[in-house]
């Protein structure tokens, strides 16, 4: 065989030859490099290194605001817990508070119309010892020792005699404030 028939047995299978050597030709073409592709593509690459580098720290800011909300709402859940057991305590001990003054109270066979009777009487002689010294204008001595002698009989009245010592302090600095 001879060269011509080496080429007609190519040309058959492949197709022609010269249509292979200018198609190789057009690759060999796009290989070569081109001084504009390379700037094209540095642009492109640090382009890409920019958006690459945005990406990155957009995901990183969203990862971390993620886990501060979080935090946020790991927070506000513990407070929620410790502020619900707080009160669930509170009516656990009031309700145990008031367990034992109803203990006590059927101990000493007290019923609370008596409490409610004493508390209004002990209002109603606050009332009195305070109108008492609104009225009385303290110039002088002889008058001074008058009001005294007054509260003093209205807080021994056998009918008022109940416990007043919070309003006695109080009585004792308005008379000392008055003296004054």
């Amino acid at each position: 065989m001879n060269s011509k028939d080496w080429q007609n047995k190519l040309s058959e299978k492949f197709g022609s030859f010269s249509k292979f050597n200018e198609q190789f030709k057009d690759i060999n073409r796009y290989s070569k490099p081109n001084p504009n592709y390379l700037e094209n593509s540095m642009i492109n690459s640090s382009e890409l290194m920019e958006n690459i580098k945005e990406f990155n720290a957009e995901k990183v800011k969203k990862e971390y605001e993620a886990i501060e909300r979080d935090k946020k709402q790991t927070s506000y859940l513990e407070n929620i817990s410790k502020n619900t057991d707080f009160i669930v305590n509170q009516f656990k001990n009031t309700a145990i508070n008031l367990e034992i003054l109803n203990t006590v109270l059927e101990n000493k066979n007290i019923k609370l119309e008596y409490i409610r009777k004493d508390v209004e009487e002990n209002k109603n002689v606050q009332f009195e010892i305070y109108e008492l010294l609104a009225k009385e204008s303290i110039s002088n001595e002889k008058e001074r020792l008058e009001t005294t002698e007054k509260l003093l009989t209205q807080l021994k009245d056998p009918l008022k005699s109940i416990d007043v010592s919070a309003s006695i302090t109080t009585i004792i600095s308005l008379i000392l404030n008055l003296m004054s």
